[in-house]
């Protein structure tokens, strides 16, 4: 009996510690900053207030993508709405490599690799990304230091 009660004991912890619930390391990068396009790493960034122009180089011009998220309320800046919910998201590719959305104080950063078709699908995720979602500026400048 005893042998079992260890035996399921240690499958827990291993179970936990795989998922990392018991790691110490808080979030997974699944959960906050991290995008996975393919096998590429993309990542999620709250601008803080900036600009993307402020951190990035576009080049080649901005695309516009217009996306309409279903059923929200929202404030449009005078009032609040409800219903559909239209967002034109802003995608280019950057001088330092890879691509960039953006839309509402947030971006997405797509390392080079990563295709246009893939931009554009992968960047629909912005209409509902939330801050603590996010790399703050100083946190993404760990994995892209050139920000």
């Amino acid at each position: 009996m005893k042998k079992i009660f260890l035996f399921i004991l240690a499958a827990l912890t291993m179970v936990c510690a795989g998922c990392g619930l018991i790691s110490g390391k808080g979030q997974t990068k699944s959960e906050k900053g991290i995008l996975m396009a393919g096998n590429k790493t993309c990542y999620k960034i709250d601008l803080g207030g900036g600009a993307a122009e402020d951190y990035f180089t576009l080049v080649g011009g901005e695309t516009r993508i217009d996306y309409i998220k279903k059923g929200e309320s929202y404030w449009d800046g005078s009032a609040f709405r409800s219903g559909d919910r239209h967002i034109t998201i802003i995608y280019s590719e950057i001088s330092e490599g890879g691509w960039i959305a953006y839309w509402g104080g947030k971006a997405i950063y797509f390392p080079p690799g990563v295709s246009e078709t893939t931009v554009q699908t992968q960047s629909t995720s912005l209409a509902s990304l939330k801050s603590e979602d996010c790399f703050t500026i100083d946190e993404v400048r760990e994995f892209l230091p050139w920000i």
